[in-house]
Parts: structure tokens; C-alpha cells; sequence
């Protein structure tokens, strides 16, 4: 069931003719008119060394993190949310009684139960349900679904005319990576130069191999190509070809001694990803950032049962913070503001 009130998703906010190539080709004109114009061309330094300034360049992901977080968490996998339902607004929440099976590890360990094994609706209050059937009841929930995916998902009750304001001032926008590895013996660009500049529009290139990462160029694609990646390359061999041409053309180089260098690649499609629809958020004409702050309020129960003002579900993620916005750290502390607010909402009990 979706929710009827779920806004309209409207992440693609883009003429039509961009990421086209003639937008490609127009931009590139535009860029190599300014060059030509320009007395001095700016050098890019290193930034690995560069005390408490500027962005830090995560090089080996962030698989570290997840895991260490989830280390001995019971951690349901395979499991795609559709609904979040506070069971006291149903009528048929006074069947469900608490199982004393001692066998339901999960419901002593971190008070979260598969709804077939019943848990009481005054202490296990919110039904999560999948698309898969599987069902489970808490106490409270946290969540930190994409903002597309949160758009879709159907909560009972409604959430509120704020939040939904909110979610129709913030989009979607799409950021994808190309990650090329060439043979470390036979790298081609400047071994220690950060930064590969072109006057291609499409493509920023990070020299990975700067930052120990031997042979891997790193390729940013931003809006509009990255959405589809303009939809003049349907599959990703394609892509990569796009980004070796350019690459010819930067070093002089043809495309087939190019290939033969070429060892494997990885090319991102966020924006097309069923779980993500895209790659970070943002405030669209008309938002400000108390619509980030109004995302992330929790969401309260509104039935007669519960306390005026219950929180039952807390929101976190990168789209719902004002500190690291559209970022992973942001997206960090958004969510440990949350288990700190649902710490001490428990606590009250």
C-alpha cells in the first residue's frame, strides 16, 4: 500500500537537451573560449598534508564504519520496508500478544520480534512490514530510508503536514563515479598530480594512484550527465568508452593502447539504484534549512491510547541535517542524535 500522501518525486528538475551531446559540445566551446581568455591557469597543490583545512578524501571507503556499528547487531538483511504502522489505530492490534517462546532470541536482545511470533501492541507498539511478508514489531523505530524511497513508503499514522511540505522542498540529485584501474606499471599521467583537468564538461578526474591507490583514476560525473549518464550510453562498456576518448585526447594517446592498459572498471548509476534513486539530497527553489530540521523531527503517534505527543519514529540520514548536509559524516551524526533521543525517550517509561 503506498501512502496517498506521499509527495511527488521531482529529482529530475533538468531541461532536456542537458547532458545531450549538444549540451556537451556547447559547454565545451564555452570552456575553451575561457581558457584561451585566461592569462593564467590555476595549479592544483595536494591536500593530503594540509592540518585541520579544507575536505578530508576518504580512500578506502567507509565499509569500515558499517561494520563496526553493526558488530554484533542481529542485523535483517534482504528486508525492503513498505509500511511503518503504529498498531494501537487498528482494531486489530488486540490479537497480537507477546510470545514467551524462549527461543525468540531477538525479542530479549534488542526488542525487536517477528510479528508472527506476536508481541503485545502496548509494548512492542509499531509494525514494520516488508515486501517480502515478514513483519516485525519495536518499540520505536529509526529511520533512515533515501528520500525517494521515504517518499513511497506508506506510515500510519500520516506523517505530518510539515514533514510532507518538507519533502517536497528537498530533491534528489545524482553523483556517480567511474573508478578505472590501469596497470601500476604502465600509468600514462602525472603520477602526483591530484587533480586531471580537461575541458570535457562531463568528467572530473581524482589521481588515485597520488594516494596510494596504484593505477586507479577516479572519474566524478555531476548532474545533468550523471543522471542516466545522459542516456547516450545504455550500458556501462559504452560509458567507459566515453571516458577513454577524453582521456586519448588529454594525453595524446589512442584509444587502443588505452584498452590495453585498462584492467578492470567499476561505473556507479545511483540515480537508477531501486534502494538509493540517487546520491544525495537537496534543497530546491523555495526550501531553507528549517525544512531540514522539519524532515527530521520525529514522527509522533496521534492515537487516543498513547500520551499527547508520543515520538515514534525518529528520521535520520544526510538529507536530515543543518550540520554536514549531503554528507556522510552529517548523516552520522543525524543518526546518533536519533539513538540518543530514543535512548532517552525510553528512558521516561
Amino acid at each position: 500500500e503506498k501512502s496517498s500522501t506521499s509527495p511527488t518525486s521531482s529529482r529530475f528538475d533538468v531541461d532536456d537537451h542537458f547532458g545531450s551531446p549538444e549540451h556537451v559540445r556547447t559547454e565545451a566551446e564555452e570552456i575553451n573560449s575561457k581558457i584561451i581568455k585566461s592569462k593564467t591557469l590555476l595549479t592544483v597543490e595536494a591536500a593530503k598534508d594540509d592540518g585541520n583545512k579544507g575536505d578530508r578524501l576518504v580512500v578506502d571507503g567507509y565499509k569500515w564504519l558499517t561494520n563496526l556499528l553493526a558488530d554484533s547487531l542481529p542485523i535483517q538483511v534482504e528486508r525492503e520496508v513498505i509500511s511503518i504502522k503504529d498498531m494501537r489505530s487498528s482494531s486489530s492490534s488486540s490479537s497480537l500478544s507477546l510470545s514467551e517462546d524462549k527461543d525468540s532470541k531477538n525479542s530479549r536482545e534488542c526488542e525487536v520480534v517477528p510479528s508472527s511470533s506476536t508481541a503485545s501492541s502496548t509494548d512492542y507498539p509499531i509494525l514494520v512490514t516488508c515486501k517480502d511478508g515478514s513483519k516485525f514489531c519495536c518499540k520505536r523505530v529509526i529511520c533512515t530510508l533515501p528520500l525517494e524511497i521515504l517518499r513511497e513508503t506508506s506510515f500510519s499514522p500520516p506523517l505530518s503536514k510539515r514533514k510532507i511540505e518538507a519533502m517536497k522542498r528537498i530533491s534528489t540529485g545524482a553523483h556517480n563515479k567511474i573508478i578505472l584501474r590501469f596497470h601500476h606499471l604502465k600509468i600514462f599521467w602525472p603520477s602526483d598530480t591530484p587533480q586531471l583537468n580537461c575541458d570535457d564538461p562531463r568528467f572530473q578526474f581524482l589521481n588515485l594512484h597520488c594516494y596510494g591507490k596504484a593505477g586507479i583514476i577516479l572519474v566524478h560525473v555531476f548532474p545533468p550527465y550523471a543522471f542516466r549518464y545522459g542516456d547516450c550510453s545504455p550500458n556501462n562498456s559504452q560509458v567507459v568508452k566515453e571516458v577513454l576518448m577524453v582521456l586519448s585526447g588529454m594525453f595524446n594517446m589512442s584509444l587502443n593502447s588505452l584498452r590495453e592498459r585498462l584492467l578492470d572498471y567499476i561505473v556507479t548509476r545511483w540515480d537508477s539504484d531501486s534502494y538509493s534513486r540517487g546520491s544525495y539530497s537537496y534543497l530546491r527553489p523555495g526550501g531553507h534549512m528549517q525544512h531540514l530540521k522539519d524532515l527530521q523531527a520525529p514522527h509522533r503517534s496521534t492515537t487516543t491510547t498513547t500520551a499527547a505527543g508520543e515520538n515514534i519514529i525518529y528520521f535520520a540520514g544526510e538529507a536530515c541535517t543543518t550540520v554536514g548536509f549531503q554528507c556522510v559524516h552529517g548523516a552520522y551524526i543525524s543518526g546518533e542524535k536519533a539513538a540518543c533521543e530514543v535512548v532517552q525517550d525510553l528512558k521516561k517509561k
